[in-house]
Parts: structure tokens; sequence; C-alpha cells
């Protein structure tokens, strides 16, 4: 019940509207759901003699599907507004806790932001109008008034509780955009939304002891598990909110010229003589016709006699590292990565507006700084 926002640094909210229709992931976790929340709402339906005993259960699974339904549609109206505004929709998930929306987007602002987010609180807030509507329409009788009434209540539930200031919820989106366009930082209003959806989620468990203290039997235990496991997972997208931000405030730190290093370039025509004498040879790069980039072996460079090197070629102490791309010497930051994660090269020259090759930079090297204790020679790594 939260929208998964990811900052691909690849997606221009002006191009042409993708008219996929977005993934639907449903957990096996959704039916337990189904399950708890018909275990919970079966007891007050019992007391209320609406049905006998099965349809009372059958009444009681209803809620909990259209509970389920409820999430889908709130999820659909993040997905619609998100697309709406340009964003590529990746998937809808149904989860044991709920549900979420992962689109990606780069070039969208914190006024569209805070819209996406509300949609979902909106359409359960929508949903609840037309169900209490439907309650007054049969005069909150029967089986069908039971079920109205439920479903009324349930999605009431869903908008406030989405609608709570904290990350992961959508109220945590609302006034992240908020505090981040006022203060200059979404970085900031991230840190400080996920912090109350930490609280928020110690909050929930803290609710449901007392609530346990105050009644008896197991249906109190069953909310404490439940409230447990939302609590879980509020908690960890919170954790992840806040280590995106530690990773967005290191991509604003990012400075081409810091992560550039020396080197020296070489055509495939060149021999092992044409290695300078004074240059460390781990800092020549030699390129091939296609692009292809390979580094000099220290080792099997020195193994070469002196008098054998001017007939030499250089390929023979060499070592393939891939296509090499070039990468301009103005981009820091944000653009920075932009560049690297739209031309994926495990290696990139850095050049001025004349062309003129000031240095090379390698991808793992801005991953590391990206991610800390990640190794950049550590194959895969990547910003």
């Amino acid at each position: 019940m939260r929208t998964a926002v990811t900052e691909e640094h690849a997606v221009d909210a002006t191009r042409t509207p993708d008219r996929r229709l977005p993934r639907l992931q449903v957990s096996g976790g959704t039916l337990l759901t189904i399950g708890l929340l018909a275990v919970l709402v079966y007891p007050n339906l019992s007391a209320q003699r609406v049905a006998d005993t099965t349809g009372t259960v059958l009444l009681a699974v209803a809620v909990g599907v259209f509970m389920i339904v409820s999430v889908l549609l709130h999820e659909i109206g993040h997905a619609v507004l998100a697309r709406a505004f340009g964003a590529r929709v990746e998937q809808i998930a149904l989860t044991l806790w709920g549900g979420h929306t992962q689109y990606t987007g780069r070039n969208i602002g914190p006024l569209p932001s805070a819209l996406i987010a509300v949609a979902g609180p909106v359409v359960n807030g929508l949903l609840a109008l037309a169900a209490f509507a439907g309650v007054e329409a049969v005069g909150g009788q029967g089986a069908a008034g039971a079920f109205l009434f439920y479903a009324a209540v349930l999605n009431v539930g869903l908008a406030v509780f989405n609608l709570l200031p904290g990350l992961p919820m959508d109220g945590g989106r609302v006034v992240e955009g908020i505090l981040g366009a006022v203060l200059g930082r979404r970085s900031v209003g991230t840190v400080v939304t996920a912090w109350i959806g930490r609280a928020i989620a110690v909050g929930v468990v803290l609710l449901a002891l007392w609530r346990l203290s105050q009644s008896q039997g197991t249906f109190g235990i069953i909310v404490v598990l439940w409230a447990v496991i939302i609590a879980g997972t509020l908690w960890r997208g919170a954790s992840a909110a806040l280590q995106g931000a530690q990773t967005q405030d290191r991509i604003g730190r990012l400075d081409v010229r810091d992560l550039t290093r020396p080197v020296v370039v070489l055509p495939q025509s060149a021999t092992t003589a044409d290695v300078p004498p004074a240059v460390d040879p781990r800092t020549v790069l030699v390129l091939d016709a296609q692009g292809q980039g390979h580094r000099v072996d220290p080792v099997a460079l020195a193994s070469v006699p002196l008098a054998s090197r001017a007939a030499t070629p250089i390929g023979a102490v060499t070592r393939p590292v891939g296509l090499v791309g070039r990468v301009p010497s103005t981009v820091d930051g944000d653009a920075l990565v932009d560049h690297l994660m739209a031309d994926r090269r495990a290696e990139h020259l850095v050049v001025d507006p004349d062309g003129r090759v000031l240095g090379s930079i390698a991808t793992a090297e801005v991953g590391a700084r990206l991610h800390p204790g990640t190794d950049p020679r550590a194959p895969g790594a990547r910003p």
C-alpha cells in the first residue's frame, strides 16, 4: 500500500508515454491476508447473526477478498497517475502486508510525486464513500449491509493508515517531497520521514500490545502477530529509504575530477617499446578499432627483454577490459551516474569539450563510492 519509486536515472518525463501494462505480482501471502481478515471479522459478523454459520464464514472471506481488491485498486490509482506524469510503471505487487507499485522516473517534481502518493488513499476514500452509500441504500440490514459496512470501514482504515506521515507510507512520500522542496535537499526529507516511519512501526506494535492487555482470548494474539508483521515491513521500508537517502547524498558528492585516473592511450598497432619508461604500466590502455580496451599487465611487460620490445606487439602483454566508453569532463553527481547507467561500460575515457583525453574512470570505482564496502575489483560492481 505504498509506492516504490526507483530513480534509475534513465527516464525522460517528456518521452512518449509507456502504453504497456505493468506486471501484476501476487504473492502467496495474499491468501494468508484474506484468511487473517476473515478470522478477525468473523466474531463480529457471527454476533450480528446476519447469516447461518456457513453464510457467515463465506461473508467473512468475502470481506477479506474485497480488502485485497481495495488494495489492488489503491495501487492502480498510483500506477495511473504515475504514468500520467511520464513515469514507467514496472509492476504492481500484492503481498502479505498489502501491496506496492514500483515505477521509475527521475524528472518528476515534488508536486507530481505528492499527487501520485495520495492517489491510492483517494481511491480508498472513494470506495469507502460508495460502500457507505450502499449501506444506506440497503438500510444497513442483512448480509449485504454487513458486507458494505466492513468494506467502508476497511477502506477508511486503508486511507488513514496510508496517509500517516512516515515512509514507506504514502503520507510519508508527500511529506518527503514537501520537505525536500522547502529545504532544497530531498534526502533530508527522506531521512526525517523514514525515522517517522520507524516510530510508526514501533507504535503499531505497542498499540496491539495495549489492545491485548485490554482483552482476552486468541483474537488479541492474532492482532499482535499481524501487527508485528506489518511493523516489520514498515521498519524495513523505512530502513531502505534511509539507505537510499545516503546513496543519493553520495551521488551528489561525486566529482569527475576526483574519480579520474591517469591514462596513456595506445593503438592496437603499438609495440611494448611504445610504453613510456616513466609511466606506470597499469595506466596504459590499448584501444583496438572496435573500441575494445586492453590493460597492460606489468608482470608480462617486465618479462619482455628490452632488446625485443620493439618487435613485441603490445597485445602480447595485455588483458581485455571490454568496450571503453567516453564521459564528458563537465558532468558530476546525478549527470555522471546518468551517463554511466546509459552507457554501461567497465571503463570510460574522460574527455574535455575539445575531445582531449584527460584520464579514465572505472565504473566499479564509482559503484564502490556509492556503496561503501563494495570491492571495485569485484565482478558486476556498478553504480
